[in-house]
């Protein structure tokens, strides 16, 4: 019994010894993790949210993206033309042709004409030599192709693919879904987030056309479509399929950046809000800030006034 007792005082300080080793080496730890240095706004960076629509299993789908170009373009001029070389006439000539086939009845068609469109918007990574040069023709092409009527052809294109229960059946049937179930609707949802991405971060600076334009982008993109419904509401629908199952093949995360920043453009972001219900308190009497008409008060601390001590009777 003593013998046992002893054993167990023994292995108390080899006990604490490894506790305390443990405990040194976890607040080692915790003293060299490095601060998350985090930004809180309504988004990022344009680069940054553009690759954030994108994940690693679609790098190698940009080739098909040029690849698709370059035949197209080839078929119309029967040369190896570069966009960046041709003029104006010819591009519009070469997107009246993309927008045809994008309204053509076989489905393999209408992909490649929009793997065309994507190419463009990406900035036709195939002929420039920067990153820079990249960014100046995507910006140009957004631009180019909006003034070409390419925005509500894109979003009937997705609703043909929301309405192909086809697909839908396709993607119910098999036990996991991958990225070969949605091909043709994330290519649809690539190139419009392009687009409002690009007009939303665009400065127009001096140029009054592209002011112009920017601004009829957002007027219309705050307006049904087609007389329907509006594109915030359309996505919102296509979210509440995903979630109900019935259509587990749609790209939530596409669809969920594209209605941030389609609520971004037409509800404004919270420097925008805020600026909006300082001007509606100002309008109707009312200080610009709530805490400048009930501003928080000190809490008062009242001294305790000990009682008095009386000694306990025996």
């Amino acid at each position: 019994m003593e013998g046992s007792i002893d054993r167990k005082q023994r292995g108390i300080p080899k006990l604490r010894d490894l506790l305390r080793r443990q405990r040194r080496e976890s607040e080692g730890q915790l003293d060299s993790t490095p601060e998350v240095d985090f930004t809180y706004d309504d988004a990022d960076r344009k680069s940054a949210e553009i690759a954030e629509l994108y994940s690693y299993t679609e790098e190698f789908e940009f080739k098909f993206n040029r690849e698709a170009f370059e035949i197209t373009l080839y078929a119309m001029t029967q040369d190896s033309d570069k966009w960046t070389e041709m003029d104006q006439n010819e591009r519009r000539k070469l997107l009246f042709l993309v927008i045809e086939r994008c309204e053509a009845v076989d489905p393999d068609v209408r992909l490649t004409a929009a793997r065309v469109l994507l190419y463009l918007v990406q900035g036709n990574f195939g002929e420039v030599s920067d990153e820079q040069e990249q960014r100046e023709w995507s910006q140009f092409n957004v631009f180019f192709l909006y003034k070409m009527g390419v925005l509500p052809l894109l979003i009937q294109l997705v609703n043909v693919e929301i309405e192909n229960t086809d697909a839908a059946i396709s993607a119910l049937q098999k036990p996991s879904v991958s990225v070969a179930d949605s091909v043709t609707m994330r290519v649809y949802l690539n190139i419009i987030y392009t687009i409002v991405e690009v007009m939303r971060c665009t400065d127009p600076g001096d140029s009054e056309e592209m002011a112009e334009t920017q601004e009829m982008f957002f007027m219309e993109l705050s307006q049904p479509v087609d007389g329907d419904e509006l594109l915030p509401v359309l996505l919102l629908e296509m979210i509440l399929k995903y979630c109900a199952g019935s259509c587990p093949h749609f790209p939530i995360k596409k669809i969920l950046l594209l209605l941030w920043k389609t609520v971004l453009i037409s509800l404004g972001g919270i420097e925008e809000l805020a600026k909006k219900k300082e001007d509606l308190r100002v309008a109707t009497g009312l200080p610009a800030s709530y805490e400048a008409q009930c501003p928080p008060q000190q809490p008062t601390i009242k001294e305790r006034t000990p009682a008095p001590h009386t000694p306990p009777q025996r």
